[in-house]
């Protein structure tokens, strides 16, 4: 027997049965009725979860943030410029994981060691100004013995 359907009137595509075009479910199996069945429900499916992924971290922010700051002590400018390079190589890392935890540490390794470079560039050239001004202001030659 075909059911035809009448106006004001729903047919459940699982069983079969006519119901109320009210109805967001079968009032004789309880499936959802058509697209409807999820847009004005009160009653929605508990979310679904992923397995739950560990949070990415393998420390090079944390290394390049100590390298950029005591490399200072131990390497001259060496250190601030390796640890600049490491903290691009973790952020890079970071944005392609996806994950935010370490990002601070990076972007502080970043800022301290330009700001390390950019004065040791500074302290560079008052150094070269210096000598040259010592050289170039003794006629008789610029010595040791002179300063």
């Amino acid at each position: 027997m075909e059911v035809i359907n009448q106006p004001g009137t729903l047919i459940c595509n699982r069983c079969g049965h006519v119901n109320d075009e009210r109805a967001f479910f079968c009032s004789n199996c309880g499936a959802p009725i058509g697209s409807r069945a999820g847009s004005g429900s009160r009653y929605q499916s508990p979310p679904q979860y992923d397995q739950y992924e560990r949070p990415y971290s393998d420390g090079l922010p944390l290394i390049s943030l100590l390298v950029t700051i005591f490399g200072f002590f131990v390497a001259g400018f060496i250190g601030p410029l390796i640890g600049v390079i490491l903290g691009h190589v973790s952020l890079s890392r970071l944005r392609r994981s996806g994950q935010e935890q370490g990002k601070g540490l990076a972007v502080a390794s970043l800022v301290i060691g330009y700001a390390m470079l950019i004065l040791g560039l500074i302290l560079l050239i008052a150094l070269g100004v210096f000598v040259g001004w010592a050289v170039f202001n003794h006629p008789e030659g610029w010595e040791w013995s002179n300063m």
